[in-house]
């Protein structure tokens, strides 16, 4: 499933699983960190 219609916000173009966002979902689920990825993170105030 692809992002269809939007632009991916992860910074990391050369990333294998960027604009597919199941995947990167997945992906982050089972890394031992577990980080939001980038289009689930909050916006912080220095974006506005």
């Amino acid at each position: 499933m692809k992002n269809r219609g939007k632009i991916c916000p992860c910074k990391k173009t050369k990333c294998k699983r960027h604009g597919n966002c199941f995947a990167c979902r997945e992906y982050h689920a089972t890394i031992e960190k577990r980080y939001l990825p980038t289009c689930e993170r909050k916006k912080s105030c220095r974006n506005k």
